[in-house]
């Protein structure tokens, strides 16, 4: 039952009150006058009677008519009385049923409310987490990134010192190489130089040789 429904059944008893009031003052007449017809009845049956007896005084007749008086004032009184009695309680019910109404307006008022602040701490929780999530990727992608480029560097870095240990080896055994190359180179030289030197001083075969070819140089030039 939502609200239009609440507010559709009040405005149909607020239509059917005033029909309600109608039919009961309808109905109050009809008592009254009916009533009024009984007692008018039962005086002309009176006087009908006093006329009969000419014994009855007419001190009795008038008191007769008073106590009828007396008794159609208190019957009108007395339907005064329902009819306000009666509008009373269809006030009250009327009030009631308002008051019902909007007791019925108020808790849906507040459900909705409710409804509403669930949903909105649905969304908050939903943001938090789309949040916290984001950050929290965020912040693997960092150390992830922070990772790679530490062991890059630590590669690099070993890499260097690789190259740089290769390169050193090789300069040494290229410097061993060529310190033997030239300790070769020297060592052949001196078996050269002391071949030679044997030769020439111990021998005397060198020098006989540089004469004759001597010789021959000057007896081609001549």
């Amino acid at each position: 039952m939502c609200t239009a429904d609440i507010l559709k059944r009040i405005n149909a008893l607020d239509a059917v009150t005033p029909c309600c009031v109608l039919v009961m003052m309808v109905v109050v007449m009809l008592v009254v006058v009916t009533a009024a017809a009984v007692i008018v009845i039962i005086v002309v049956v009176v006087m009908i009677v006093v006329r009969a007896h000419r014994g009855v005084t007419a001190a009795a007749v008038v008191v007769i008519v008073v106590v009828m008086v007396m008794l159609v004032l208190m019957i009108v009184t007395a339907a005064a009385v329902v009819i306000i009695v009666v509008m009373m309680v269809m006030m009250l019910v009327l009030m009631v049923v308002t008051a019902a109404a909007v007791v019925i307006i108020v808790v849906v008022m507040m459900l909705v409310v409710v409804a509403a602040a669930a949903v909105v701490v649905i969304v908050v929780m939903m943001v938090v987490m789309l949040v916290v999530v984001t950050a929290a990727a965020v912040v693997v992608i960092v150390m992830v990134v922070v990772m790679m480029l530490v062991v890059l560097i630590v590669v690099t870095a070993a890499a260097v010192i690789v190259i740089i240990v290769v390169v050193v080896v090789v300069m040494l055994v290229l410097v061993v190489v060529a310190a033997a190359a030239v300790v070769v180179i020297v060592m052949v030289v001196m078996v050269f130089v002391r071949f030679f030197y044997f030769l020439c001083v111990r021998s005397g075969f060198f020098l006989l040789l540089f004469c004759h070819c001597c010789r021959l140089l000057i007896r081609n030039n001549i």
